[in-house]
């Protein structure tokens, strides 16, 4: 029995065969989950049994009749014996312990990957890091080449690293590798204790970096007069800038006496906002101009201070109840209204007094310019075609106004009125019998001017679309075409009320359907005889609408 177990010493001495190697430690590394141990048969042992642990615990007990055995273990530290029973089942002495080392896989870069191009965006920056996590591994070492040589080296815990060494040797190609580094624990075999081992590296990583500037933010809103915001928060928007990492964001409200933000006194400056959004909400509560300012920032640290700053961008807005209208908007309208129509004369000088019935078409160009974002003019011209006792009779119209807009809330899509004031130029073709037997008839053409008045009344409810009320009242005062004088109850006739419905195509383009009902006469005394022309429609119209400035 003792030769037994001398011979199995003496073989077990030779033991020095896995699947990935031995250390230079006497310990085995295993760079997968599976291991396989392999010894020297020993003379007269028919099988053998194997033990392994772990932190102290078996976590394999073996009889095999093989002098080989195969399994999967976890990264970590482990401790193995052996050893051999003969044909009577008689166990020998176990075999000195021996230590094995099984290493995590290799850690896989992240950032910069193979072959990728890395920009910054200033000269001094640092370069960022990553690998992906090796299960169980708390430090790395990491080393980077340029041209074959290594210019960093450093071990560190974590997955990320800022190395400001690239500064140094500036653009170009470089190369750089990450291997796990595993120390002994303090119940791990007492051989292995103070030792470190490190993994085998995944092939060398390729990258190059190049420099470039970041480019100055194009701010999108708020710009010029805004409405104020009804909880005092406002979202300040800007366009991406390529690289950018994250974007400051200051915003000053300015005084009566500051022309810009370099004419604001020293320290009143608000404070400095960070994002990593092209957009971010802050609180702007009061009425009055601000001059906001953004710019981006790149190769930010873990500490969080940016490397690269871009040149900042600058706008002004103001935060105005009004600021729902635009300065120097306005628009051009080309309708075509279509109407049964009524046609009344009545001449005391002749004794004819008749309603004749007709339809008529008319078509009108109006536009609008608005000089202030509350103050602008309207023009309008029309030409209207109706048929009466088998004439084509034609009349013309203008006007031309004044108008203002009054939001009555401080709502984007809310309710506007806009009241109107000018004067007006219209005709009122006049028949005269001179022969009721035959229904003959000559056509005077009276013309009248005089002021008009009325409102607007409309709710946008949203970008593209909104509905409106109109309301307009006008009075002859000056006539011409006789030699009558303005008199009679017709002239209070000339009075129009609609609505309107308006949607837009896109930003230039729009169209408009809708009916009002015209009421309109004049009146005057004839040789101390009344006379008077009446003329009653209810209008159908679609228009084709460009605007400018919207």
């Amino acid at each position: 029995m003792r030769f037994f177990e001398a011979s199995f010493l003496s073989q077990l001495r030779f033991l020095r065969t896995a699947v990935l190697g031995a250390s230079a430690f006497s310990s085995l590394l295993g760079f997968a989950k599976e291991v396989s141990l392999e010894w020297k048969p020993v003379p007269k042992a028919i099988r053998y049994e194997l033990e392994i642990e772990h932190k102290g615990k078996a976590i394999v007990k073996k009889t095999t009749d093989e002098n080989k055995w195969s399994g999967d273990l976890g990264f970590g530290f482990y401790a193995y014996k052996l050893r051999a029973i003969d044909k009577l089942k008689r166990p020998g002495a176990w075999s000195e312990s021996k230590a094995l080392v099984l290493m995590p896989d290799s850690p896989e870069p992240r950032f910069p990957k193979n072959r990728e191009q890395v920009v910054l965006y200033d000269e001094k920056a640092r370069l960022k890091i990553e690998w992906r996590e090796s299960q169980g591994v708390q430090k790395y070492e990491v080393d980077v080449f340029r041209d074959g040589k290594r210019i960093f080296s450093r071990a560190v815990e974590g997955t990320r690293l800022d190395i400001s060494e690239i500064a140094r040797h500036g653009a170009g190609k470089y190369t750089w590798r990450v291997q796990s580094v595993v120390e002994a624990d303090p119940r791990a075999p007492a051989s292995l204790s103070g030792k470190k081992w490190k993994s085998e590296p995944k092939a060398d990583s390729e990258f190059e970096v190049v420099y470039k500037d970041l480019a100055k933010p194009e701010q999108v809103y708020p710009r010029g007069n805004v409405l104020p915001p009804k909880d005092g928060k406002m979202i300040f928007k800007w366009k991406s800038v390529e690289g950018a990492e994250a974007y400051e964001v200051s915003v000053v409200r300015m005084s009566a006496s500051s022309r810009d933000l370099a004419s604001m006194p020293a320290g009143s400056h608000a404070k400095v906002f960070t994002t990593k959004e092209n957009e971010i909400l802050l609180k702007v509560p009061k009425e009055g101009k601000y001059s906001w300012q953004v710019r981006a920032l790149a190769n930010i640290a873990p500490d969080k201070t940016a490397d690269a700053a871009g040149p900042k961008s600058i706008a002004e807005f103001k935060l105005d109840p009004s600021a729902q209208f635009a300065e120097g908007t306005g628009y051009v309208a080309l309708s075509i209204m279509l109407a049964p129509y009524d046609y009344k004369v009545l001449s005391q000088n002749t004794g004819l007094e008749g309603t004749f019935k007709s339809s008529s078409f008319t078509l009108r160009l109006s536009g609008e310019k608005y000089f202030t974002p509350r103050w602008g003019i309207s023009a309008a011209v029309n030409r209207t075609e109706f048929n009466v006792v088998s004439r084509q009779i034609s009349r013309h119209d203008f006007e031309l106004a004044a108008r203002y807009r009054i939001p009555l809330d401080k709502a984007k899509h809310g309710w506007v009125v806009m009241p109107k004031f000018g004067f007006e130029y219209r005709e009122y073709p006049e028949l005269r019998p001179l022969s009721l037997q035959r229904q003959e008839f000559s056509l005077i053409n009276l013309t009248a001017i005089g002021p008009v008045f009325g409102f607007d009344l409309r709710k946008q409810f949203n970008d593209e679309f909104s509905l409106g009320l109109k309301f307009a009242y006008y009075r002859p005062v000056i006539l011409s075409g006789v030699d009558g004088t303005l008199s009679g109850g017709a002239n209070g006739r000339n009075l129009s009320i609609g609505a309107q419905g308006l949607y837009w195509l896109s930003a230039k383009w729009g169209l408009g359907a809708g009916g009002f009902l015209e009421d309109r006469g004049v009146g005057y005394l004839l040789n101390n005889l009344q006379q008077e022309v009446q003329m009653n429609a209810f209008y159908f119209f679609g228009s084709l609408i460009y605007s400018f400035g919207r």
